[in-house]
């Protein structure tokens, strides 16, 4: 029995020996976990408002119907704001194509004083805008680049006096025109969306201008330029949520 427990117990030495020398096995692989990130999705409709500065370029010649004829240059400068409505959608990953509307209050107006009779003023006003354009944008995350472009309306008003004998023309109008744009815009939440905005516009108002004594002149050669530093918010209704990618 002592031989046999002595062999036992060599043999035993000899095994964890052995053991000890083979290298570490390793460990068992296990598969990453499926994780969903929700990625922004800018597809939707919106609706919202715009604040910030217009500033205009106008040339216009009025002929007043008695033989005074002249041409007028104007350049001003006013607050602008209202609001905007549209509806987008994203497709093949980055790209955002859309439509919108503006309405934009604004008071571009300037009275000059007539050079060949200084009785004589002639006032030209723009007091609003309102456009319906197409908007592409290039989204990356919560930011968006975009260009915009269409059709333009603005209500021009022309105002001629003479201030000796009170006699007047006046015509205010709706005039067609277009536009062009861009903006950059990020995605704070879902939903609401901020971003800052630059636009050109453009008019032409050529018109007839009856006097108040029955006179009748017209103001031809004419052109409006306008100007415009945005910033804007938007609400989102993005009904289908985020877009889920999963790593």
């Amino acid at each position: 029995m002592r031989a046999l427990a002595a062999s036992f117990l060599l043999f035993a030495g000899t095994a964890a020996a052995h053991a000890a020398d083979l290298p570490p096995q390793p460990m068992p692989y296990k598969a990453p976990v499926m994780v969903s990130t929700p990625v922004v999705n800018w597809t939707g409709c919106y609706v919202g408002g715009h604040a910030g500065y217009a500033w205009s370029r106008s040339n216009y010649t009025l002929d007043n119907g008695t033989g005074l004829v002249e041409s007028f240059s104007d350049n001003p400068s006013n607050f602008m704001g209202g609001g905007q409505v549209g509806c987008q959608y994203q497709f093949s990953g980055n790209w955002v194509v859309g439509i919108e509307g503006t309405w934009s209050w604004d008071k571009l107006q300037q009275t000059d004083i007539s050079v060949i009779n200084p009785v004589h003023q002639r006032t030209l006003g723009i007091n609003q805008i309102a456009t319906a354009t197409g908007r592409l944008g290039y989204a990356w995350d919560r930011w968006m680049l975009y260009a915009k472009g269409g059709f333009a309306d603005a209500k021009i008003d022309t105002y001629a006096i003479n201030t000796a004998n009170g006699v007047f023309g006046d015509a205010n109008a709706w005039q067609t025109g277009w536009t062009v744009g861009g903006g950059l815009e990020y995605m704070v939440m879902p939903s609401l969306v901020i971003g800052a905005e630059f636009n050109y516009y453009r008019f032409g108002f050529d018109r007839s201008l009856a006097a108040s004594n029955g006179t009748v002149g017209s103001v031809y050669d004419s052109r409006a330029e306008v100007y415009s530093a945005l910033v804007r918010a938007s609400w989102l209704f993005n009904w289908g949520g985020p877009v889920v990618a999963r790593y």
